[in-house]
């Protein structure tokens, strides 16, 4: 899914969301207001997830390492709702984007 023709989710600045809100028929108020609250609920739950899936699968430390990712990713998510992007913000490759990747080339399976 491409946001304002913005792909990776570390990119997605408050007037990214703004655009996106307006080339869908949306409040831009509101969309940024979800995409808040929706962020914040990822970071408050993320500890529970990792304590359940380590309480499912065994603890191996791979749920804690995918779960600091995440919150990463969602802190960079809340400070790029209220921020600009950088003048070289295309080169620079957002702490998020890099959890993606690496949580995209871990295979996770039971113990």
């Amino acid at each position: 899914m491409k946001a304002a023709t913005k792909q990776r989710g570390g990119h997605l600045h408050g007037r990214h969301w703004e655009r996106f809100s307006e080339e869908n028929g949306l409040s831009p108020t509101q969309l940024k207001h979800r995409v808040q609250a929706i962020t914040t609920r990822v970071l408050a739950a993320a500890p529970k997830v990792v304590e359940q899936m380590e309480k499912q699968f065994g603890s191996c430390g791979t749920y804690k390492e995918i779960s600091g990712y995440v919150i990463d990713y969602c802190r960079r998510m809340l400070s790029n709702l209220k921020t600009e992007p950088s003048e070289d913000a295309e080169e620079d490759i957002p702490v998020g984007d890099e959890a993606h990747e690496a949580v995209e080339k871990v295979a996770i399976s039971p113990p």
